[in-house]
């Protein structure tokens, strides 16, 4: 019932669960042996905060396995039994929306939680990069019931961030409108598509021979 699969040192680890048990238990594979996951196997997050919590994403970032929920995100880190010598430290007070709201480009990672998108490096240091566009989070501009639709690519090429999303005010069932984001320009600007887009990714096409994105 984990809706999350990721690779991370050779196992694969499991997460956000759909059917609201174990909220914030992470699973994961024996080594090297993705399809064994015994269900011993299991690492718990302990909430220490004010507010209940729960996991909404994994993202592999370096020597650490960011586990992300909703407001928080905690570090997971080991030599080489999770069992052993798993270390689960608190980064940093933002978290983000789902799986697809996160992206990594140039050792930083980006990404979307409920109060807007900042920028993270591995030391936990956070910039909201998202101050000039506040209004469009804190007066909730976007239909947040519909999150599940949304997310987030950079552009390794040329340095853009895109956020896809769905305004209130024009209410689609995918997003046609891009909120982007020039990384190194620091600029900010909107994209509207005729068709509404539900998924991207990077790729490199033979006959292109350079890294490009893909939209569907």
């Amino acid at each position: 019932d984990m809706a999350v699969a990721v690779a991370f040192q050779d196992r694969l680890w499991f997460g956000v669960s759909t059917s609201n048990k174990d909220i914030n238990t992470l699973y994961y594979s024996e080594f090297d042996e993705f399809e064994s996951t015994p269900d011993l196997n299991e690492l718990p997050i302990q909430n220490n905060q004010k507010s209940t919590d729960s996991l909404t994403a994994l993202a592999p970032f370096g020597s650490m396995l960011l586990a992300m929920q909703h407001n928080h995100t905690y570090a997971l880190t080991y030599n080489s039994d999770p069992g052993l010598d798993a270390s689960i430290q608190m980064l940093s007070h933002r978290g983000c929306l789902h799986q697809r709201c996160w992206d990594i480009h140039e050792n930083i990672l980006y990404a979307v939680d409920e109060s807007g998108i900042y920028s993270m490096t591995r030391n936990g240091e956070v910039v909201d990069i998202s101050l000039p566009l506040r209004d469009l989070f804190v007066t909730e501009l976007l239909a947040f019931e519909k999150r599940e639709t949304f997310f987030l690519q950079v552009d390794p090429r040329t340095h853009i961030l895109r956020f896809f999303t769905i305004l209130l005010s024009n209410p689609t069932e995918t997003p046609s409108l891009a909120i982007c984001y020039d990384i190194q320009a620091k600029t900010w600007w909107t994209e509207t598509y005729p068709n509404g887009l539900t998924s991207s990714c990077t790729c490199r096409p033979s006959d292109i021979r350079r890294n490009t994105i893909l939209f569907g």
